[in-house]
């Protein structure tokens, strides 16, 4: 560490936050006047062919506790705090990205001013590539993920003052469902499950609809939706009352406007949660939950991908990124006519209902009862249409002004650390979970759209093969620790 690195420090807060890149003999933890940390050993991104972040949803959170809690230490009040990374590209820039976000969340920053402390730097940060061994064709950047984020926070999508991170951690692993929540309560990614519990190449257990049952009645999924070829009988799920819908397109490609329509309406008419599926849950899932995203919530195609890697990495790969490029404008006029409709649904039954009471009220005259009172009366919330439009309005303003989105935080501006509560689920389930008959099971890529790989089947088994072997790698790191 040289004063030079330290005088090139980016502010966060001046004279108590900076972040840094440092290179050579690293500092000691704490100083008479600073305190350094980092986390470039703990939160570490396992790619899948040449993708390198951004590190997903759980260790954002993980980050913000830990930077929120030395903030708020007593012996490090009078401190400045240095958030240190290594040299790396790839390191800097996903560093960038959590100390960005953080500001988003915490300080209440728009993307754009989240990202300002940084630009002076901000072409020595890579873009990220999809999870492909191909050429970046498509470049995100940090502030296409802020954006996603920060879009994806302003309507509700997460909220680390509830976020269950040891879920999120436990069920991401393969052995344990594979599964992420794109946005809470609505829409769950996960990878297709199989008829039969085999053990695959890799070692670990192959899942059955039965061992996702238990969690997606818990979790109020009524609508499973399957977008790879039939590797399970769908009546595992529709004898238990959740919809089972069929819309197969090849691995890799993009969904026809029939398959994609189809989709986005069976979405738009479910209440409750959706499961979306492919063979790995991240290339046809990641375009089509992308779609709904920029139809109903106004996302960007690179929000949407910023935001879905995030959640789920490796989500949305090679041509799918442009093609979400290309439905961008198709989304947001297909958008804008349903929220119209809808409006225009709510005012005529609003005006059936007025004019049924009024009918009463008429046919109460004279019969020297009390005044009915106005059943019909103000709609007490704001419906969907109204709401998106006026947040619609702000985010065109939203980019370079603070206060984007007033939305109160935890009383003490920490989030707690919830931990994943018992569920009352039948066997059998998926592993990990506990059931009401204790039921618990310990567990013991890609190619052009035309080409298959050349030592797997499918984009999608090259996926799931990289993601069980990355896997291994975690938890004998984890075991040698």
């Amino acid at each position: 560490m040289t004063d030079a690195e330290l005088a090139a420090a980016t502010e966060i807060l001046p004279d108590r936050l900076y972040h840094v890149s440092l290179r050579g003999k690293l500092p000691a933890e704490t100083t008479r006047n600073a305190h350094f940390f980092s986390m470039d050993n703990e939160l570490i991104y396992w790619n899948f062919f040449l993708d390198f972040g951004p590190l997903n949803l759980a260790q954002l959170y993980r980050f913000c506790q830990r930077l929120n809690s030395k903030l708020k230490s007593e012996s490090l009040r009078d401190k400045i705090i240095y958030y240190y990374c290594g040299l790396h590209a790839h390191k800097r820039t996903n560093a960038a990205l959590l100390m960005a976000a953080w500001s988003m969340i915490y300080l209440d920053r728009s993307p754009k001013e989240a990202f300002e402390p940084f630009c002076k730097v901000s072409s020595s940060f890579p873009p990220f590539h999809d999870a492909s061994p191909c050429l970046c064709t498509y470049p995100l950047s940090i502030l296409d993920c802020l954006k996603g984020i920060a879009k994806a926070r302003f309507y509700n999508f997460f909220d680390f003052c509830r976020f269950n991170v040891e879920e999120y951690e436990h069920f991401e692993q393969v052995e344990n469902g594979d599964l992420n929540w794109i946005v809470q309560g609505k829409f769950l990614a996960f990878a297709g499950p199989q008829n039969n519990r085999e053990l695959s190449p890799e070692g670990y257990y192959t899942l059955t609809p039965e061992n996702y049952a238990g969690y997606f009645l818990k979790r109020n999924v009524q609508l499973v939706i399957r977008l790879n070829k039939k590797y399970y009988d769908e009546t595992k799920f529709t004898s238990l009352g959740i919809k089972h819908l069929e819309l197969y397109y090849l691995d890799g490609s993009i969904p026809t406007n029939a398959i994609l329509q189809t989709f986005l309406k069976a979405c738009e008419e479910t209440p409750g949660a959706i499961a979306v599926h492919c063979k790995a849950g991240l290339g046809r899932t990641g375009t089509c939950i992308a779609c709904y995203l920029m139809k109903h919530y106004r996302f960007t195609a690179a929000e949407a991908i910023g935001w879905l890697r995030v959640c789920r990495p490796g989500s949305i790969i090679g041509p799918q990124q442009h093609y979400l490029e290309e439905m961008e404008q198709v989304m947001w006029r297909q958008g804008d006519a349903y929220r119209q409709e809808k409006m225009r649904e709510a005012k005529s039954e609003q005006n059936e209902r007025d004019n049924g009471v009024e009918a009463y009220r008429t046919s109460r005259k004279g019969l020297g009862s009390k005044p009915v009172a106005d059943a019909a009366g103000k709609v007490d919330d704001a419906s969907i249409a109204e709401v998106f439009e006026d947040a619609s309005d702000e985010w065109k303003e939203q980019n370079g002004g603070s206060g984007a989105f007033g939305r109160d935080e935890c009383a003490d501006g920490i989030p707690s650390n919830v931990v994943p509560a018992t569920a009352e689920l039948s066997s059998p389930c998926l592993p990990g979970y506990v059931g009401a008959d204790g039921c618990k099971t310990n567990a013991n890529h890609f190619s052009n759209i035309s080409k298959q790989d050349s030592y797997m089947t499918s984009q999608g088994d090259s996926l799931l093969h990289r993601r069980a072997m990355v896997q291994q790698e975690q938890h004998r790191m984890s075991s040698a620790t």
